[in-house]
């Protein structure tokens, strides 16, 4: 068989799909039902309110709270607050397992498994998994009884999903959240990965956007994009940010115009500066006392700070100063602040320590000092991949640090010559977005391949090309090892559901049942061994091939699929007949 197309199927007669966005910061789900699809009413599709006192927003906080026993008590507002609470209920906080911005780990972490593990709010370990599972578990819950208090006649096998993952994020993240999803009790069938940048820029194209980002009331209208059009997408999390181009096809697709791209400069960078900021005014002994040993008001002052953070500063930015924190200072440098600040020539109209335990900081100083850096890897990344772009006109952010107003003013300011739009509640595009990918697929038509991807692959070996030290011997004479089979090349555009040429492969010895492909990826258009720079071994994929009397001559036709949100394969055999256990174990 040549090079195919297989594309998922639609889900435009699914009774109810659920986007669930897992972030780094918040997190929140939405629900489609059948008939609001069927009227093509985006606008009908909200994301459940989340509550907390007076605080009302789109989603929830991304914390998970367990007992002792590592088993799930809470999440969201109701975690927070409920470990906020513990000193006052007589409870001691390392008693329990409190999770914060956890996603963080499948970007970071470069030897991801299953048994990889995360730390909580005191220092204890709990398996990841394990974490994200009740995560995804709790969201799925809430949605499914939200879903069936409004139609009573639904059943949980009516449900299908979709789970948002980071355009950035590697294939072994990816095949990790699919794996905590079926774990939370998501089915295989019913479950797609969809990347988030990918899911905004489906909104944007198809709903008018009628918010500009000056917010000085000037409208913006961008009907439904026309054919030939390319924008820049921008997600702007608490974690990452995530860069996608897209151009809008004849038939209104979506294709794929540079690699995704992106880095760690979301929200979180700020708080980052914000800490070496704190640690500059009241030494990192001190501190990280009150990080470790005073959780909960380490955890409220930091939250607080959160809330500072998302508002142009007018003149002055005044944070208040725990107690606990301005009396481990005091012990520890003999001093109370003011002295301190000026010792350390922070005191001035900059740096203020006010009656109220107050610090008072100058708005340029609190610009400068938390946002600089963040803002800097941003808008140079962007003017990077802008100029690879022509005829580039417009910048449309979404994702909760979008709407960061000193992150609004500087993109702006930065890009005079494209629109920068911030479309309307710009925290749910994402998963509306979803909505809308996990219906129909077909939506997007190519994407850019990130990596040059191939097995490791054995061939007769031949001594006029193959080095001596590659030469193995096997039951059917001497071969040639380490062989990079290429599939497909970085930087290639593959059209969705791109399946590579068929390879027949033949087991290597007279018994054996199974067969294993080391897969790799490289950073070279056409690297010839696996061993050779820049090449890294990513999973295996796996085929059992029962015993047969044929011996060595025993044979399956291997195809990979390419061009979608994961990477997956299918084998047969000689007859035609379905391989059943074909999978990538990337894990």
């Amino acid at each position: 068989m040549a090079q195919g197309i297989q594309v998922d199927a639609p889900w435009t007669e699914v009774l109810v799909v659920v986007a669930l966005d897992i972030g780094t910061s918040y997190s929140g789900y939405v629900i489609s039902f059948l008939d609001t699809y069927r009227r093509r009413s985006i606008d009908e599709v909200q994301a459940r309110l989340w509550r907390s006192g007076s605080i009302t927003t789109f989603k929830a906080p991304t914390c998970v709270l367990c007992n002792a026993n590592k088993e799930f008590h809470s999440f969201g507002y109701e975690a927070e607050g409920h470990f906020s609470a513990l000193p006052d209920d007589d409870e001691d906080p390392s008693d329990w397992y409190f999770f914060k911005n956890f996603k963080m780990l499948l970007y970071k972490e470069q030897d991801l498994s299953r048994g990889t593990e995360l730390l909580d709010a005191t220092g204890k370990k709990m398996l990841a998994i394990d974490v994200f599972v009740m995560c995804i578990k709790y969201l799925k819950d809430t949605a499914v009884e939200e879903a069936i208090a409004r139609v009573e006649e639904l059943k949980e096998s009516d449900f299908h999903w979709v789970v948002t993952v980071p355009a950035i994020w590697s294939d072994q993240s990816k095949q990790f959240m699919r794996e905590a999803a079926e774990k939370a009790g998501i089915e295989n069938s019913h479950l797609r990965l969809a990347l988030e940048p990918e899911c905004a820029s489906v909104f944007c194209r198809d709903v008018a956007v009628r918010k500009s980002l000056s917010h000085i009331g000037t409208v913006t209208d961008l009907s439904t994009m026309e054919s030939g059009s390319r924008y820049m997408v921008v997600d702007m999390g608490g974690g990452t940010i995530d860069v996608t181009v897209h151009e809008v096809t004849e038939n209104g697709a979506l294709k794929e115009i540079t690699q995704a791209s992106g880095g760690e400069w979301g929200a979180n960078q700020v708080n980052t500066a914000f800490s070496a900021f704190m640690i500059k005014i009241f030494g990192a002994p001190v501190w990280k006392k009150f990080e470790t040993g005073f959780p909960i008001e380490f955890y409220e002052f930091m939250q607080d700070f959160e809330r500072k953070k998302c508002s142009k500063p007018n003149k002055k930015v005044n944070i208040s100063i725990p107690i606990t924190l301005s009396e481990l200072h005091k012990e520890n440098e003999g001093c109370d602040l003011s002295m301190s600040l000026k010792s350390m020539n922070l005191s001035g109209t900059s740096v203020q320590f006010k009656q109220g335990n107050r610090l008072s900081l100058d708005a340029e100083l609190f610009q400068k000092e938390f946002f600089a850096s963040c803002i800097e890897n941003i808008t140079v990344h962007l003017e990077t991949v802008i100029q690879r772009v022509p005829n580039l006109k417009r910048i449309l952010l979404v994702g909760g640090f979008s709407e960061c107003l000193l992150v609004n003013d500087s993109i702006k300011k930065t890009f005079p010559k494209q629109r920068v739009i911030l479309p309307p509640e710009a925290t749910v595009a994402v998963l509306r977005g979803a909505i809308l990918y996990g219906r129909d697929p077909s939506v997007i038509k190519s994407r850019i391949c990130k990596f040059t991807y191939g097995f490791d692959w054995s061939e007769e070996y031949n001594p006029m090309i193959h080095p001596r030290d590659k030469r193995i011997n096997t039951d059917d004479g001497p071969y040639c090892s380490d062989i990079f089979k290429k599939l497909v090349e970085v930087g290639e555009e593959i059209n969705v559901g791109h399946c590579s040429e068929e390879i027949e492969t033949f087991v290597t010895y007279q018994f054996q049942e199974r067969i294993a492909f080391p897969f790799y990826k490289s950073t070279q258009k056409s690297p010839r061994f696996v061993t050779d720079e820049g090449c890294t071994h990513i999973g295996t994929l796996y085929m059992d091939v029962p015993y047969s009397r044929e011996g060595v001559n025993r044979s399956v036709f291997i195809q990979v699929q390419f061009g979608g949100t994961e990477i997956t394969a299918k084998a047969r055999d000689r007859t035609g007949q379905k391989v059943k256990s074909t999978r990538f174990d990337l894990l």
